[in-house]
């Protein structure tokens, strides 16, 4: 069920990292970061497959080095606008503070006084609904039926906190890629045989 999770077990980052061994020779490893605080559940939603759904934990560092780069834009984005709204709001309230009822008529009655704060709300709700949310993707969510493939973030008692949607497999599963949970196949060693040296 979405949004329902029963044990936290910790964050499942993949770290990489290589290591020395007697030989001098350079071994890559990798395991799960394990943090447990400030855990956000991550649920990966493929509308191709709805046996393809995979629910992760991260934690709050790899959290952010994750998601940020998707989730800044429209953050942006809403403090522009909300900038602008209380900015209208002060000078209203400056003017009713100084009584000075003509000047606020004017400012009611200019046609442009909403003009920023409607383009302010245009964008907002472009990046918000129409854009993919990948940094590095320029498609938009509508036309040519395109699906939404979705990644949901949950706090820990399983209320949604944010809904990143994509325009494509390729750009949800980099982001499996970027943690790690999903991972491009090693090539298969071929077995070599002296034959090859006759």
């Amino acid at each position: 069920m979405l949004g329902v999770y029963t044990n936290l077990t910790g964050c499942a980052y993949i770290k990489t990292f290589w290591r020395e061994g007697l030989n001098g020779e350079l071994t890559k490893y990798t395991e799960p970061c394990g943090f447990a605080y400030g855990l956000r559940k991550i649920q990966f939603v493929n509308p191709d497959d709805i046996n393809d759904l995979e629910q992760v934990e991260l934690c709050e560092t790899h959290y952010h080095e994750t998601f940020d780069p998707y989730t800044r834009p429209e953050a942006i984005a809403e403090s522009r606008y909300n900038s602008e709204f209380k900015r209208i709001n002060l000078v209203k309230l400056e003017l009713k503070q100084a009584h000075d009822w003509e000047m606020l008529r004017q400012y009611n009655e200019n046609p442009n006084r909403y003009k920023k704060l409607n383009d302010l709300k245009l964008e907002w709700d472009y990046i918000k609904f129409k854009k993919c949310n990948n940094d590095m993707c320029k498609n938009e969510l509508q036309g040519l039926a395109r699906k939404i493939f979705s990644v949901i973030v949950f706090n820990q008692k399983g209320g949604m906190l944010k809904k990143i949607n994509l325009c494509s497999y390729q750009c949800w599963i980099k982001t499996k890629f970027y943690i790690g949970i999903k991972r491009i196949p090693e090539p298969k060693q071929v077995a070599k045989t002296l034959e090859i040296y006759f």
